[in-house]
């Protein structure tokens, strides 16, 4: 009965830790946070991207970290792909969708530059998460991946200098299904810094990023940091590399892992 209580908390937190669903589709010139700036008008992206995740720990209602398994030597891993496409249509608009190798889920957004001058931008994006699904799923469950949401956000970007830029993002989520465990309107927020070195070519990036939502069972949140470089040698493409780590959280897995995106410009 032990091991049971402790497979049905690793599904539990499991299913928390991917109900998170954030507007997808968009580009960025850091790591977690959009920035304002679009596509070029009539221009396409396209970029695969790759994470894996580690987690032996998890953070109770009291923002106690307790060991998720019984035994030291378990560790759980998750890795995941991803494929982004984003168009810009207009010089301040462009369209995107972010779906998983199965194509089991899709994540489409829009962004609408509301203000822009040589050092502040402003941006209004909104999205919708859409299950496609790619095996049998019992609907009487209502799980949280299987459901459509809606997420609404604004972006702002502040130049310092002409090397030392910030991009902030915060975004807010609804539930257009109830769920099984009745969660509640998610909020994310996002603030990452950039450095250019070498001309422009090597980008030094941190990012923080908050996530929360409610259910049944209480408050899940979880703030994590993010270092990582953008690699901008060439004209048509962008190499990120990032490893996020979580510091706090309640409800939620510990998780730390690496990434990595390619990002591609087509005319």
């Amino acid at each position: 009965m032990q091991y049971l209580k402790y497979l049905i908390l690793v599904l539990l937190l499991t299913l928390f830790s991917i109900s998170y669903g954030q507007i997808g589709g968009l580009s960025a010139s850091k790591l977690g946070s959009f920035s304002v700036g679009v596509v070029p008008s009539h221009k396409i992206e396209l970029e695969p991207s790759f994470s894996h995740f580690r987690s032996k720990y998890y953070w109770d209602n009291d923002y106690n970290r307790k060991s998720i398994f019984t035994t030291t030597d378990s560790v759980r891993n998750i890795s995941a792909m991803s494929f982004r496409f984003t168009y810009g249509l207009w010089d301040k608009l462009e369209l995107g969708v972010s779906v998983s190798p199965d194509v089991s889920m899709s994540n489409w957004g829009v962004r609408y530059i509301v203000y822009e001058n040589d050092k502040l931008g402003l941006a209004a994006i909104t999205g919708m998460n859409i299950p496609l699904g790619n095996q049998t799923i019992d609907k009487k469950l209502r799980l949280a991946d299987n459901l459509l949401s809606l997420g609404v956000g604004g972006v702002m970007s502040y130049s310092f200098s002409e090397n030392f830029s910030t991009d902030f993002t915060a975004q807010y989520q609804f539930r257009l299904e109830e769920s099984a465990h009745h969660d509640k309107n998610a909020m994310f927020f996002n603030l990452d810094f950039g450095y250019y070195i070498l001309k422009h070519q090597l980008q030094l990036a941190t990012g923080f990023g908050y996530r929360g939502v409610q259910d049944d069972d209480g408050n899940h949140n979880v703030f994590t940091i993010t270092p990582g470089i953008t690699i901008e040698t060439g004209e048509t493409f962008i190499v990120v590399l990032y490893a996020p780590f979580d510091v706090i959280g309640k409800n939620e897995v510990v998780n730390n892992g690496f990434g990595f995106a390619l990002t591609l410009l087509f005319n």
